[in-house]
This record gives structure tokens, C-alpha cells and sequence, in this order.
């Protein structure tokens, strides 16, 4: 009996020590006071206002990394305003050669013109006075037979190098018979194949006074050997 008094008695005297503890655990978590409230809410706003600020200096940042990305784009590099001062510079050169170029040939072309004039004249001198000891005009039955081939006169396709397109051209330039070919100057004849073109600048007119003055004094043998001398294997034009 005694033993169980005494047993209750010690649960008794740890129950109320329990309690004891219990309730001081419970008084040392008790809800904050109003101060330490606030003092939260402040403290969370303070926060909230540096994420704000933070916020604002990353599109700052991305604003910034754009215009970058912009100005670099539009800034040329310096190599390529290099290489552009280059270009403009060899084109400024280029431009001036010519310039002195072009100057040059129009000086030339004024020379050519006047000699080719002051040729025309002299060569106007010339006929002139050749017509004057012109030939009467050769058999050119006689002509035929001993070069096997019809003959016509003044006809300059006879001569060798001279085929009906030249023929045209030294007729358009006044040159209408043998005689006034025989008489003609030879760089007069080189001006008109040069006009002419390229393909005709191949020919040699040099001999082609010499010939022309053979038909029209009717030395059809002299003419024949000349020619046969004369001739390489190229088509006449």
C-alpha cells in the first residue's frame, strides 16, 4: 500500500514538473510583438523595393548591350576606313591619269585631222596634175588576151591587194581611176585602210601606185610579172 502511495506520489511530481516545462516551452513561443512586426514588414519592403531596383538596372543593362550592338554595326572598322581611303585615293589617281589621257588624245586627234586634211589637199595638187599627163586610154582588148582575164577600165580590182570592198573605199575617197591611183600618195592610201578598219590594215598599199600606173599606160606584161611577184595567197577584199 505504501509502495503505491509512493509511486503515485512520484508520478504526481513528475507530471507537475512536465507541466512545469511545458508551459515555459510554451511561454518562450508566444507570437511576436507589434514592434518586431513592423519591423518584418519594413524589412520585407526594403526587400521588395532592391528586387524593383534590380529589375530596373537589367533592362538598363540589356538597353545598353543593344545600342552597343547598334553603334558597332554602324562604326565601320578601322581597317575598312583604311582600305577605303586607299580605294578613293587610287580612283582620284586613275581619274586624273585620265583626264591627262584623254587630253592627249584630243591633241592627237586635231593633229591627225589637219594632216589628213593638209594630205587631201596635196593629194587634190596631185590629181590636178596628173590629169594633165594622163594616158589616152590602153587596149583593153589587148589587155584581156594577155592577162586571161576581162578587162575594164579603171577597174582597181586588178591590182593585186585590192579586192571590191577596197576598191569601194578608194572610190569614195576620189580615187576613181588607174591613173589617179598611181598618182596617189601612199600614206593616203594607209589612211583609208586604217578608217576602214583592222581586218583592212593587213594590206600593203605600197605597190599599188606602181601597178595602177602600169594598166593605165597599157603595159599588160610589166603588169603581169608585177602582179605574179606580188602575189602571196591572200584573198583580195
Amino acid at each position: 500500500m505504501i509502495y503505491t502511495l509512493s509511486t503515485f506520489a512520484l508520478w504526481l511530481v513528475g507530471a507537475a514538473l512536465i507541466g512545469a516545462v511545458i508551459g515555459w516551452l510554451l511561454r518562450g513561443l508566444r507570437a511576436p510583438s507589434a514592434d518586431q512586426t513592423a519591423e518584418l514588414t519594413q524589412e520585407i519592403q526594403r526587400l521588395r523595393g532592391r528586387a524593383s531596383d534590380l529589375d530596373r538596372v537589367t533592362a538598363e543593362r540589356d538597353r545598353l548591350s543593344a545600342e552597343l550592338e547598334v553603334q558597332r554595326a554602324v562604326v565601320p572598322d578601322a581597317g575598312l576606313v583604311a582600305a577605303l581611303a586607299t580605294a578613293r585615293s587610287e580612283r582620284d589617281e586613275l581619274a586624273a591619269t585620265l583626264a591627262q589621257q584623254s587630253t592627249w588624245v584630243g591633241e592627237l586627234r586635231v593633229r591627225l585631222w589637219n594632216a589628213e586634211a593638209k594630205t587631201r589637199d596635196l593629194q587634190a595638187v596631185v590629181d590636178a596634175n596628173a590629169a594633165y599627163g594622163a594616158p589616152s586610154k590602153p587596149n583593153l582588148i589587148e589587155g584581156s588576151r594577155s592577162l586571161g582575164v576581162p578587162v575594164e577600165y579603171n577597174d582597181f580590182t586588178l591590182v593585186e591587194g585590192i579586192g571590191p570592198r577596197i576598191a569601194q573605199l578608194l572610190q569614195e575617197r576620189g580615187l576613181t581611176t588607174w591613173w589617179a591611183l598611181a598618182n596617189a600618195d601612199v600614206e593616203l592610201l594607209r589612211s583609208v585602210l586604217a578608217e576602214a578598219g583592222p581586218k583592212f590594215q593587213i594590206h600593203d598599199p605600197r605597190a599599188w601606185p606602181q601597178q595602177a600606173r602600169l594598166l593605165a599606160n597599157g603595159q599588160w606584161d610589166k603588169f603581169a610579172t608585177l602582179a605574179a611577184a606580188l602575189r602571196h595567197g591572200h584573198p583580195s577584199q
